[in-house]
Formats: C-alpha cells, structure tokens, sequence
C-alpha cells in the first residue's frame, strides 16, 4: 500500500488551531466580579508593559557577534570551549560599572573598567577575547549567554517574558541585573528581593582537578551553564508568580532541574562541542561528558570531581526516596534527557543503518566526518525542540505548588495541541521516562495521552469577549501589549471571570468566610498575570492562546498541629483567540490533603527554607535560592572523607578515614542500631513506623538521616558521620524528658561525646589532641608534620587556656587560623607584606636607649596583626611593654601569636567586636563573628571550618 504523503504545507495549515472549543450550552451570567471588591490586580501585571526588548529598526544590524565560553575555562578549545555567538543587536549604553541594554544590565565590581562593545576595534574582533583575567570579556560573557538565554524563552514562548522580581526599594525594574564579580562569594544565585543575579569569584580550594590550579581565582560568571541556570530561575520567576514558594519537594527541584535542563539544551546550539561530542561518542550522545556534565569548573575547583551534576548520571536515585533538592532535580533533568535521547536515537536510525551496511552496527574506529555532521546537526536540531518544548510547557502548568507529574501533563498537553501528529513518538518517549524513573502524575487512571492531558472545565463557562484576540489591542506584534491600560484592561476583564462567585471553584478559589476555611482567613483572589502566546509548531503550524494566571492566599493559623503559613490555591487559565477558556489548570485554595501535605513539608524536609515570621507564623526564607545552594549541595560543603566515600575511593587515605566515620546504605556498623534508636527518639522526625533495632544501614535509615540534615539546615547526603551525630544530640538534648541513650562498649568514643557534651557547658581539659588531629585529616584532608606539630600546639595551648571559657570559642579561633594562615597552622607573614596598604609603609620607632627603628606593621601571626598602634596595644595589655611595637617580628613566636590572638578575640582588641558578643546560652553566630578580625571578608567559609571545628571539640572533649 502506498504511504501517504504530507506536504509541509498542509500539515503546516492542518495542525494550526484558531478555535477548538466546542460550543456547549451557557450557564447565564449571575453577575460580574468587581475589582477591588471581588478580586485584585498584581504588580506583575504591569511589570509586562514597562518591560519592552529593543524592537529592531529597518538599518540596524540583525545581530551582534560576540565570543564566549561555550563550556568554561578549564575547557579545552579542541572541545569548543570557546565560541562566537550572535547575539540580538540592540544599542548599549556605557555605564560607570558595566553596560545596558533594554532588559538586561551588567553591573560589574568597582575597581573594574566597563566594557565598551560599541568600540571598533572591538567590534571588529567580534568582541574581546575570552580570557579569566579580562574585567571587560567578564561583563561580555554574562550579557551575552544572559540575552541569547532571554532571546531561547522569548522564541519559544513567542512573547516578551516580564521579569517578576520586585525590587526591596519597591522599584519593578524593567532591567535585570547581572553582577559578574562578587568576591569570596563560593556562589551564583537568583535574587528576586534585588533583581539580579549575582556571581561569585573564589579562590579554588587546595584539592582540584582539571585544568585548576589550587588557589587560583574562578568566576562563576564565565561558565556557560552557571550562566543559564540562573538566568533560567529568573525567567522562571518572571513566568510564574509563586514558583519559589517552597510548599513541596517538587518546587525547589523543579526549580534546579528545569534550570539545568535549559542550560543542557542550550549547549547543543554550539555546533563544535556537539560535533566534538558525536565525534568522541561515536554517536552516542547520551555517553558524552561534554554534553551531559554540568557545572565542570565548579566542581573541579572545589571539589576536585568532574562535573556537579550530569543529565545522565550514572547511578541514578529513586524518584520518591530522595528529598534533596538537586539530587530530585537531576532526576528531572535525566528523565528529560533520556526522552531527548530515545527520539534521538529513532531519528538517527537510518543513518547508522547506511553507514553499516544495514546492521546498524558501526565499524571500529572514528566515524566518517560526513556522518558526524549528520548526526550533530539532528541532534541540535532536536535539542533546541526539546528546549522549547520544557518552555512552552510552563504556560500550561499549575501556577502554585508544582509537581514533576504535573510538568510532565503540561508538557503531554502543550506538545499534543501544537502538535497532534506526533510521528516520531515524542510524547511517548517522555512518557516512557518518567514512568521509568516512578513519576507518576496524581489523579489519572493511566499513562496514555489522552489521559493525562488536561481537560476542559467541568462547567460551560461563557466566553470573555473581552478577551477575545478581535478585541485586544497590540503593539505592533501579538507578543507586546500597546499599554499599561491596555494590560489593565484585560487582567479586569479575566478577573471578571475568574472572581465571579458562580466560577469561583473552578478556578481553585473561595470566598471570604467560606466554611470549610474553619478559623483560616484568604485574601482576595489576585490576577498575577495576562500573557498572549504564539507558538510555532516544527512544520510551520501557528496556534495562538491566551494565557493568564490567578492566585489567592490562605492565610493558615498557628494552631496545635504547628506554626501558622501561608496556602495558595488558583489556575492558569488558557483561553483560546475568541475568549473561551479551553483549560483551568488549578489547585484549590480548599483541599485539605494539600494543605496537611504541606504543614507535613514545612515541619520537616522543608524547614530549612522558612523562617519566623510575625504571629508565630511560617514565611520562606530570604534569597531563597541562596539557602537553597548553601543547605543541599553536599559535594561542596562535605569532608574530603564523605567525598571520597561517595565517588567510592575507600582504598585512598581519605577514603580509609571515611570507613572509621562514615556509614551510608548498604553498609553494615556495629553502632547504625544506637543512630536508630536516636532516631526514633525524636520527636520532631515522627518516624513512622519505627527503624529497627538491627545493625544494617537500609533505605529507611537514609530517608530518615536525609530528612533529619534538611530540617537541622545541614548538608543533605543521607550519610551518618560526625556533623549527623552532632544533630542528633543537639536535637535529643533539647526535648524535655528524653533521656540520652548509652553508648555500647563497641562505639567509638567520638559518638558518645556527640551526643552528650553541650557545646555550650562543655570545657576542654580533657581534649584528646590526636583524636581532633584525625578528624581534622577526615575533614580537610591530609597533614604535613609540620601541619600536625602547629595544629597540636594549638590545641594544647587551648585545652590550658582557662579564659577560654566557650567550645565554641575555640572553634573559631581553630577556624581563623586555618583561614588566615593558609592551612599551615603555625604563625606567618602576610603574603606580600603589605605592599600598596596603608598599614604597610615603614614606620621610624625608637627603642629603649633612643636609636631609631625603621618597622614595617604589615600582618603577622595567627590572625595577622596589623598596624603600629595594634602592636603597642595589644603588647602593654600582655606585659610585654613595648616589646611588640619595637620587634614586631615577635608575633611569629607561637607562643606570643597565641596569647595575641586570645587576648584580642576575647577583648576585642582588632576591631572593637569580641567573642562574647557572638556567642552565649542562645546565640551561636559563626558566620558574624568575622567583625572580630576583618569585617565580613571570606565569613562564610570561616563559618562553615568553625561549624567543623565545632564537631570536632564536641567529640574529642
């Protein structure tokens, strides 16, 4: 029989929808919602039409070539490291600390010159050269992949994206911020309270790997994929109003592993890394590290391992056994990714069919240039419908309390409805997927198509002529609304609808005082947004909708279950171009189940992410995707032991002092039945049913530790070692009536002291020196002699010191030697002595018998000691007299650079700030007693060795 032909043409013509809404009977109106009285308009609403991308004139270039990473630095250019990319053109105007564009602006640190992109000679080198050490390519790579990142969204969205940040001065900018430089900062995050983007600039740590050198600078803001992902939070964020809010494990993954999914797909836009991928693959993309690893520089720099995350990482996790958010989030990214590559490989069939005879199996060796030509450009092809296929998908996704099953329905809905042929089996592959990793969407009787597309309101809903395409007005292009009174007008017209009290239900929403709210309140129903699309199918097919979102919050009241939070309920409402809803995609403002789903979330894996807020109230946490990076990413905050256990290199030194600390599933220690026990024990975890008593580290222990470390704000691997067992005790010795369990004969010592010494009321008289020196070889690594020779002097020093009347105090003191002394535990000279600071120019003392001195008061000791009245302060307050201020080479004597530093931190003699005032009975403040020595310079990395510290003196005392 002969097959039928399809002329693009047609299908092109048969597939675009203008008005598939069958008509049904109408309820009659019982009357129209007020604004105001019935509803509100958001802020967002607005933000649409005073953010306008640079509408291109008839003699302006079409794009603006410029050179960036396409990897990162530590990239080889034989793997396209380094690419040219077009970027929109449009005017950019020179600003004191960068540049800016219509939507975009780069603001870069201080000292650094802004970059010129309008100068000939840059413009004929299409840019600078790509170079770490350029401030000028800094501020061009971020606005760069910023604008191509915008520019993918817009594409396939077929509109302008708004921003959704909403400034802390209460300015709605119409630009976001790029900051490319923020130094010390271990980081790049999203933030929405200041609408940028900041990215960190670090020193790498003392183990790397790659092309890294220890203790050479890395910026986040030249790797490609930090880049997009978190341009990709920040669309996300302007797409959907309350996708940040943490209200289930879904939100935050999803966030991650949708903004890795864009920056996976985006790479395949650089023909020579995915050229260079075919090539060393064979054609197996999928088994390509240069397409599949994520964030290579970062990891390498910090962590000495390949890449942060891959999108097919080869041990995959269990979709409903892990609670960390980027572990969930890779997930999603790996079941995106298998169903690009199972679509990849029916597409690609036919030519390894032709290029081996028909076996299908290629001959050895490296494959014809022809061939991987062939294959590189279907593969990028289908990348880059992939990627507007997770885009498009968010228009029909709910617009609060996110799921990955209900990503997966909007993406089946999106793609079926641009596209009903589905030859090649898209929708199957993804289907498949998801299925295979157990996501599975709630509320289908199936996984068929048919089953888990969205459906039609279950009550005939008039139309909104109002919202009709005839009756709204464009500028010029239907992804750009004429006016502000214009938006206005349509977010009235849809609130209309949406608020009428006969509709309300179907909208997921209530009214005030409704009944089954009980002593819970709501606010008025807000329209959040009003957004025409135009999406372009692969054939050419054109369907235009309109898509708008309504929320409403119900404020939940501190009651005997817990805290007080706040529940949000609404729908994404699609409507098609004659103003008939055609999809309400919603989440009710009253169901139970969510909401108890919810409290269950907040009091236990989802406690990080919230704070106190007025009213014995939950709200979530300020920069959010910040504590999101610094709680859950273990590969970077973990002991150089519990690295080396999870990539399996138990046989290494590290990995040898891993097995002495660490248990993780699969293993089986003597002392996993008294964390058990621990476990059961408290309270907040309620776990349900209880571990058993036996000796074997399962599943349900991970689940339990994992849940136990995202609620205390710590590092989430759901491996026990010492930081674990200090939660615990902390945990157990705060509840009331809980008597603390006894250690067995056979658990190690360092156990026992987790678990019952208080850093608080605990002294160190009894430190066990070696036993500190050893977990600190776990911790950081291993130690030189003369590493463990200063380190036990210290240690001896404080366990005598009877001033030292707080562990924690110790703690940070360990600490800023560590920072200020380069890991070499003993008292050193600043590097560079000085030169080009105040405090470092010669000063002329006299001596005791009047001859002149010329000395220079440049930092020395364990906490570097800096100007000439700081050496004479510290040295009369000693009994030293003037001793220091005549010979300040003194303080590199172990003993006086000891008593310095005690002295100082106790007394505040440095900066005015001393340890009392960051520590006592209720306070533990790590990361501010920085201002003891050197305001907040490097305090988040001191904070993190202090909180080691800690563990380490809680143990050993």
């Amino acid at each position: 029989m002969t097959r039928a032909s399809t002329p693009q043409a047609s299908a092109a013509s048969a597939q675009t929808r203008i008005d598939q809404t069958q008509d049904r009977p109408e309820h009659k109106r019982r009357g129209r919602a007020v604004r105001g009285q019935d509803f509100a308009i958001g802020p967002r609403v607005l933000q649409g039409s005073r953010q306008r991308a640079y509408e291109r004139g008839q003699d302006d270039p079409v794009y603006r070539p410029l050179r960036i990473y396409a990897l990162d630095p530590s990239a080889s250019v034989s793997d396209g490291a380094q690419a040219i990319v077009n970027v929109p053109y449009e005017p950019l105007k020179l600003t004191p600390s960068g540049l800016r564009g219509a939507i975009l602006e780069v603001v870069d640190a201080p000292a650094a010159d802004p970059v010129h992109l309008d100068d000939p000679f840059v413009l004929m080198r299409q840019g600078h050269m790509p170079s770490p050490e350029d401030a000028g390519f800094r501020q061009q790579m971020t606005y760069a992949v910023g604008s191509t990142t915008y520019a993918a969204f817009r594409q396939a969205l077929g509109r302008e994206v708004a921003w959704g940040f909403r400034r802390d001065d209460g300015e709605t900018g119409s630009r976001l911020r790029l900051r490319p430089c923020v130094e010390h900062l271990q980081n790049a995050f999203y933030d929405p309270g200041r609408g940028e983007i900041c990215f960190g600039a670090f020193e790498a740590g003392a183990s790397v790997c790659g092309r890294n050198v220890p203790g050479g600078m890395v910026s986040l803001s030249l790797a490609h994929d930090v880049v997009v992902h978190e341009m990709s939070h920040a669309l996300l964020d302007g797409l959907r109003s309350h996708f940040l809010h943490p209200s289930n494990l879904d939100v935050l993954a999803f966030h991650e592993g949708f903004a890795d999914l864009i920056a996976v797909f985006q790479r395949f836009t650089y023909r020579d890394v995915v050229s260079r991928a075919v090539r060393a693959s064979r054609g197996e993309i999928s088994a390509s590290e240069l397409i599949t690893d994520i964030a290579v520089q970062f990891a390498q720099a910090l962590d000495a391992t390949g890449a942060l995350r891959s999108a097919a990482p080869k041990e995959e996790r269990r979709y409903e056994d892990t609670i960390e958010p980027h572990f969930r989030g890779e997930i999603l990214v790996a079941a995106v990714f298998d169903a690009f590559n199972r679509v990849y490989q029916r597409k690609t069939a036919a030519l390894f069919r032709l290029a081996s005879d028909g076996t299908g199996l290629l001959p050895p060796g490296e494959i014809s240039e022809l061939l991987a030509n062939q294959l590189a450009e279907r593969a990028s092809v289908l990348a880059s419908q992939f990627l507007s296929i997770c885009i498009r998908a968010i228009d029909f996704c709910p617009p609060v309390d996110i799921t990955f099953g209900e990503f997966l329905r909007a993406v089946i809905t999106a793609d079926m409805d641009l596209v009903p042929s589905d030859d090649w089996g898209y929708r199957e592959a993804w289907i498949d997927a998801f299925a295979k990793r157990r996501i599975y969407p709630a509320g289908v009787k199936s996984l068929s198509e048919s089953s888990l597309i969205w459906r039609a309101p279950a009550s005939a809903l008039p139309p909104e002529p109002e919202l009709s395409f005839s009756s709204l007005r464009f500028d010029g292009d239907p992804g750009r609304v004429a006016s502000p009174e214009e938006m206005l007008r349509q977010a009235t017209a849809f609130g209309q609808l949406a608020a009428d009290k006969a509709y309300l239900r179907e909208f997921g929403l209530c009214p005030p005082g409704d009944a089954a709210l009980g002593e819970d309140t709501v606010d008025l129903p807000v329209v959040e947004s009003v957004r025409a699309s135009r999406r372009v199918g692969p054939s050419g097919q054109v369907v235009f909708d309109l898509i708008a979102e309504i929320t409403q919050r119900r404020v939940v009241k501190k009651s005997g279950k817990g805290p007080g939070f706040d529940f949000f309920g609404g729908a994404t409402v699609v409507l098609d171009p004659r103003g008939r809803v055609r999809y309400a995609v919603g989440k009710s403002v009253l169901d139970e189940t969510r909401l108890e789903a919810q409290r269950r979330f907040i009091q236990n894996e989802g406690q990080a992410f919230f704070g106190i807020a007025p009213h014995d109230s939950l709200w979530p946490a300020e920069k959010l995707l910040l504590r999101l990076h610094q709680v859950t990413r273990p590969q970077l905050r973990a002991s150089v032991g519990t690295r080396a256990m999870v990539r399996g290199l138990e046989s290494t030194e590290a990995g040898r002092s891993a097995v002495r600390y660490l248990a993780r599933r699969g293993q089986t220690q003597p002392w996993v039945s008294l964390l058990k026990h621990c476990l059961n024990l408290d309270r907040n975890l309620a776990l349900m049913p209880a571990l058993d008593d036996s000796s074997d580290y399962d599943m349900a222990v991970e689940q339990a530790v994992s849940r136990l470390q995202m609620a205390s704000k710590a590092s989430v691997d759901g491996i026990a070692g010492p930081a674990t067992w200090g939660i615990v005790g902390t945990r157990l010795r705060g509840q009331k009536d809980t008597a603390l369990p006894d250690a067995a004969a056979d658990t190690p010592r360092w156990i026992g002291g987790l678990l019952k010494n208080d850093p608080v009321t605990t002294r160190l008289g009894g430190l066990d020196i070696e036993a500190v020196i050893d977990m600190t070889e776990f911790s950081f690594g291993p130690l030189g002699s003369a590493q463990r020779t200063g380190l036990a002097y210290l240690l001896d020093r404080l366990r005598s010191d009877r001033d030292i009347t707080d562990l924690r105090w110790a703690a940070y003191m360990l600490a800023t030697v560590k920072h200020e002394c380069g890991n070499t535990w003993r008292p050193i000279e600043e590097y560079g002595k000085g030169a080009g600071k105040a405090y470092g120019q010669a000063v002329t003392v006299r001596d005791g018998s009047g001859n002149p001195l010329r000395n220079v008061y440049f930092g020395r000791g364990y906490v570097q000691l800096t100007w000439q009245q700081n050496y004479a302060a510290i040295g009369m307050a000693l009994g030293l007299g003037r001793e220091l201020e005549i010979h300040p080479e003194k303080v590199l004597d172990p003993g006086i650079a000891y008593d310095v530093m005690s002295y100082g931190m106790r007394h505040g003699t440095f900066t005015g700030k001393r340890l009392q005032s960051y520590f006592s009975a209720s306070l533990a403040d790590y990361l501010n007693a920085r201002r003891i020595i050197n305001g907040t310079d490097c305090a988040e990395s001191i904070a993190g060795y202090a909180n080691r510290f800690q563990t380490m003196l809680q143990a050993c005392a």
